[in-house]
């Protein structure tokens, strides 16, 4: 937290801490359907509100860091949460883009369909962190996460370090964006080299400036 805390919270406050934490994990409960073991990307409980089942594999890696947090907090058994970290990374589906196999831009967590054509390093990078974290937990295996994606070819999506994503029907170099940094370890997890870009903090004002400009030119 910050700032920090010294001592753990009393009993008072880790009890609400976990009814908050329990009501979270029920979306999971709620809004995964059984037979792709895949989660609703929103749902709005207003008055005439549905269920979205579309999802990206940002979302599908906000799962399964959900399901590892539910393991950790004793939500949920540990045999319990691999089997759903498996179950889902196994109804991933593939697409065909310009003859390599990729997971699509956006999909349906009930049908699998493919709602949005295309690819998203970002997105892609996410589910690699997820999944490295699921490994280091001992919830999954590497091997067996691979064997299930060994179709997808995502040295296609990665050139001289650089991650490339698929948009409006071509490559797109999308290395100059907030997330590079960020997915380097997803990619890792991957066995793919995605090379972060480089600072030019100093204690030169003109390069502080020059970051702040290199900074904005990224996005929010």
């Amino acid at each position: 937290s910050d700032p920090a805390v010294s001592s753990p919270p009393d009993a008072a406050e880790h009890a609400r801490l976990m009814e908050d934490a329990a009501l979270a994990w029920s979306y999971f409960g709620r809004h995964t359907f059984v037979d792709t073991g895949l989660t609703a990307g929103t749902v709005s409980a207003a008055p005439g509100g549905r269920v979205n089942s579309e999802v990206t594999l940002w979302d599908v890696g906000s799962q399964i860091n959900a399901i590892i947090a539910a393991a950790d907090l004793r939500l949920i058994g540990g045999v319990m949460a691999s089997d759903m970290i498996r179950k889902a990374v196994a109804a991933l589906p593939t697409d065909v883009l310009e003859g390599t196999r990729l997971p699509p831009s956006n999909f349906s967590a009930q049908t699998l369909e493919t709602t949005v054509a295309g690819f998203d390093s970002c997105d892609t990078g996410r589910l690699g962190i997820a999944l490295g974290r699921a490994v280091a937990k001992g919830l999954v295996e590497k091997a067996e996460v691979m064997e299930i994606l060994k179709t997808w070819q995502l040295e296609t999506a990665v050139r001289d370090g650089a991650h490339y994503s698929h948009r409006s029907g071509r490559w797109q170099n999308t290395s100059q964006s907030h997330c590079t940094n960020y997915i380097v370890s997803g990619f890792a997890f991957f066995d793919q080299t995605v090379h972060p870009l480089q600072s030019q903090i100093s204690d030169s004002a003109d390069a502080q400036i020059a970051t702040l400009y290199q900074t904005a030119s990224l996005g929010a």
